[in-house]
């Protein structure tokens, strides 16, 4: 019995990704793309064909300052959406197919998501929601993260309790 098929094509060894060239002011004259080498997903991590990401303040720190989100170097962004196109090993949860969101913090290198793929632990991914596009997806994972950590440290999920009221008095950004 002989089966025909057309496996899916592996992702390409070059990808465009955004850079900085060096610290700058707006209007972002330093923000460059180029070409780099596909990163391959090690031991826990996934690739990710990004279909969404969004601009941080922390991105905007980088950029101007130095320091902030894509602090280790590399390409930027941290929030990405995307569908999972190569699995690493040890990867348990997540398959080749996946429609993800994830913070892309964690791994150095070119690893933002502002490029074609970008490398993710596993630990960081999840399944994307259904009710989402892959744009408002790729726009909530790390403000998500901040407003939930600042959520948890006021004692969320105050169980045993009713009529709770929390007033944000300073968020900024998409926070």
């Amino acid at each position: 019995l002989a089966l025909a098929f057309s496996p899916k094509p592996a992702a390409p060894t070059e990808m465009t990704a955004v850079h900085k060239t060096l610290v700058c002011q707006t209007p972002f004259k330093c923000i460059k793309t180029h070409q780099v080498a596909v990163p391959s997903p090690g031991a826990g991590q996934v690739l990710v064909e990004a279909h969404g990401s969004a601009v941080n303040p922390c991105d905007v720190d980088y950029v101007e300052l130095g320091f902030g989100c894509a602090g280790g170097g590399g390409t930027l962004g941290m929030d990405l959406s995307g569908v999972v196109a190569v699995v690493g090993s040890g990867v348990t949860r997540l398959k080749v197919g996946d429609e993800v969101w994830a913070d892309t913090g964690g791994v150095k290198g070119v690893t933002g998501s502002m490029a074609q793929y970008a490398l993710v632990s596993e630990a960081q991914t999840g399944l994307k929601p259904t009710s989402l596009n892959f744009t408002e997806a790729g726009s909530i994972p790390l403000v998500g993260l901040t407003a939930l950590e600042m959520l948890q440290k006021t004692g969320a999920p105050w169980t045993n309790r009713t009529k709770v009221a929390v007033a944000i008095t300073s968020g900024t950004g998409g926070t």
